[in-house]
């Protein structure tokens, strides 16, 4: 084992870089756990025998440190090929069926909840008489994201109200724009992950095709007074929300409502794998997420 730390400390990869230390600590733990607990049979029916009752994930990370080793300790081609088409195999298997955290497991709203999330709180909004910033800011939020399923990129929305001719005047940022000539919105998202692959994406709101959505941002930036920003922190409404806040708000709501805690990415996913209507339209979908129809395949199908 000194010789393979040595060696470890000393290998250089392709590019010329040394490992780095946490690479090293974990190629070197996970050799020393398989001597201790298993021997030295490295044969790989052995191997394979002892990894059986681990998740895939764990038998990738030992089988790769295999791997390792048998590079740093000068093996041949010929030698690793075996232990290298098993981690192939394993990667296979991890794409077509990814392990799930049990944890994290009982969490993972379906999208029929997430619309029953969201109705639950306009049947609620809709039985009071007056509502606080915050319950009226969830309801926007949440059919905003079950309409437009964004990452946390709409808390940065700016708000215009603008005639046509003034709307080519408006800054290049995130924003929703009310045209009071055409009596529609239109959000625009230009500050997002995969901008550089997608650019600019704008979506129309209207109240035929959006009747619910429109009625509630009507109503809503009429409460906040029209002010820069669309949404604001429910305890300081001096204070832009973030997008960290804006997460830990609607998972603080889904908690309350259907007693999980739901992510932006959860709503996004459980969209683009469950919503009938979004598979129908795999390519629109795609779109809408700012991925292309591959990656919505692979990451997003969740049925």
């Amino acid at each position: 084992m000194d010789i393979f730390k040595q060696r470890l400390s000393e290998y250089k990869k392709l590019n010329g870089e040394p490992l780095s230390t946490k690479s090293q600590e974990l190629y070197f733990n996970n050799i020393r756990m398989i001597v201790e607990k298993h021997g030295l049979d490295w044969k790989i029916e052995s191997l394979k025998k002892y990894l059986t009752n681990f998740e895939v994930p764990t038998k990738l990370s030992y089988i790769n440190s295999v791997i390792n080793y048998m590079t740093v300790m000068s093996y041949s081609d010929s030698q690793m090929k075996p232990y290298k088409n098993y981690k192939s195999e394993l990667e296979k298997l991890k794409e077509e069926a990814p392990v799930i955290n049990p944890k994290k497991e009982k969490h993972l709203a379906e999208w029929s909840e997430i619309l029953e999330w969201r109705d639950k709180i306009s049947t609620h909004n809709d039985s009071k008489k007056k509502l606080t910033y915050s319950e009226l800011m969830t309801e926007v939020l949440l059919h905003l994201y079950t309409s437009f399923p964004r990452r946390n990129e709409i808390a940065d929305l700016t708000y215009y109200h603008s005639i046509h001719s003034e709307i080519q005047n408006i800054p290049d940022i995130n924003k929703l724009i009310y045209n009071s000539s055409e009596n529609e919105y239109k959000l625009v998202f230009v500050d997002y992950k995969t901008n550089g692959t997608y650019g600019t994406q704008e979506y129309k709101i209207s109240p035929f095709k959006n009747p619910k959505l429109f009625q509630l941002l009507y109503e809503f930036t009429k409460m906040n007074k029209y002010r820069e920003n669309l949404f604001y922190q429910p305890r300081d409404q001096n204070e832009p929300l973030s997008r960290l806040n804006l997460s830990k708000l609607l998972q603080r709501s889904s908690k309350k409502w259907i007693q999980k805690s739901v992510s932006t990415d959860r709503i996004r996913k459980a969209y683009a794998g469950q919503n009938k209507e979004a598979i129908a339209k795999l390519e629109e979908t795609a779109g809408m997420l700012s991925h292309s129809v591959g990656v919505n395949i692979k990451h997003y199908n969740v049925q």
